[in-house]
This record gives C-alpha cells, structure tokens and sequence, in this order.
C-alpha cells in the first residue's frame, strides 16, 4: 500500500531496489548505508585466530526486544563449547546513561 502511493522511494541495497522494481514496477534511490568502520580499515585482513565469535548487535533495545533471554541462551550455549567461541553483545552507551531517552537498565 505504501510503496504504490509514494512519491519518491529510497533504500538502503541494491537489492532492496531491485526488489521494489520487481514487485511494484518502481525506481528506488539507492541510499547505502554508511559504514560502521571506515574502508581502509575494513579493507584490512584480519588475523587468524582460533575458534569463533557470536555477536549481537542490540542497539538501543526498544520495548519489543528481548535482549537478556537471548543473551542468555547464547551464554550457556557457548559456555558448553571449546574455550576459543566469544560471545560479543554490542549495545549503545544511551542504554546505560539515566539521563538518556534510551536509558534501559533492565534491558
């Protein structure tokens, strides 16, 4: 409904616009999303290391996430794998900051 009745659309992929061309027979502006890490440095190889890395990226948790029982879960999965599996959660420093909107300590 929304797509049909827009005056203009932007996306964030490629993919995203092709997408939308082939559902809707509509030219989306291709917008890509910035980078979290600068080129040069994403360009870089990374050193070889043993085992692997789980990663959550929750942002600023919002009233529909369920942070901690995922996290949980995760936990206690890879407690019982080789001590070479990380468990890495990225979440904002607004969560942790009481004089931030985005304050969710029991998140």
């Amino acid at each position: 409904m929304l797509i049909p009745a827009a005056d203009r659309l932007i996306t964030l992929t490629s993919g995203a616009a092709a997408e939308i061309a082939a559902r809707w027979n509509r030219t989306a502006t291709v917008l890509p999303h910035p980078h979290v890490v600068e080129p040069p440095r994403l360009g870089r190889p990374k050193a070889p290391r043993d085992g692997f890395r789980v990663g959550v990226h929750a942002k600023s948790p919002r009233p529909n996430m369920a942070l901690l029982p995922v996290v949980r879960v995760l936990a206690e999965t890879l407690a019982e794998l080789p001590a070479e599996t990380e468990l890495l959660v990225n979440v904002h420093r607004e969560v942790g900051d009481p004089s931030s909107h985005a304050y969710a300590p029991a998140s």
